[in-house]
């Protein structure tokens, strides 16, 4: 309860910071150019933060502890930010069992997190058409892919087997984790799993992430 009451007051007041920064964007329409792009950065970081306070609170309802309600959440979160931008978006492998699959607190929000921004990166980067949301449980394991048919990544940005060399030293310092590649990484060692970037084909980007499932450790 209190959780949901510190989500309503908090957002209630980013909704405001939101609505006041596009009432100022309009009144300085013919102002200096400076001034519009400061309010737009304005309200796009308070959307940012309304996003990132619902997913930590979606993270402690612990009705929310399935496997399936992360996909779902995933695939409602996909739903939103492809609408629209010609983009055509699809899940598949999403199974009634995986309701019985319980994750802990830190799965949820690092397997949500990763994919929310491996889908944004899709969005502003990829140049694709199609993305696909690929969710399977091969043994114990876990595992999820997206995939796109865009651009695809440089060809030092992939790691087909998994394996980060260089990446252990680098993990932990800012200059890593604020990075969105890097960030992907590091949150799937959170969790013990690994991630691998490969081109898909006949172009694009495949990001999977595998990892043994919590009952099964």
């Amino acid at each position: 309860k209190a959780a949901h009451d510190f989500h309503d007051e908090l957002g209630h007041k980013i909704t405001k910071i939101s609505l006041f920064s596009e009432i100022l964007k309009r009144s300085v329409s013919q102002g200096p150019p400076e001034i519009s792009d400061y309010l737009t950065r304005i309200g796009d970081t308070a959307k940012s933060l309304s996003g990132g306070m619902r997913d930590f609170i979606w993270t402690l309802n612990p009705d929310k502890d399935s496997l399936q309600e992360v996909l779902v959440r995933l695939k409602d979160f996909g739903d939103d930010l492809f609408d629209k931008t010609g983009i055509d978006f699809r899940v598949s492998g999403i199974i009634p069992e995986m309701e019985h699959i319980r994750l802990s607190t830190d799965w949820r929000r690092h397997l949500t997190l990763m994919f929310k921004e491996a889908m944004t990166n899709a969005l502003k980067h990829a140049g694709c058409n199609n993305v696909t949301l690929e969710v399977a449980i091969p043994g114990n394991r876990l595992k999820i892919t997206l995939s796109d048919d865009g651009k695809g990544l440089p060809a030092d940005k992939l790691n087909p087997n998994g394996r980060d060399e260089g990446y252990e030293q680098n993990v932990l310092s800012k200059a890593s984790v604020g990075n969105g590649l890097n960030n992907i990484r590091f949150r799937a060692r959170q969790i013990g799993g690994m991630v691998s970037f490969r081109p898909a084909e006949p172009h694009g980007t495949r990001i999977t992430f595998s990892g043994l499932l919590p009952d099964s450790e």
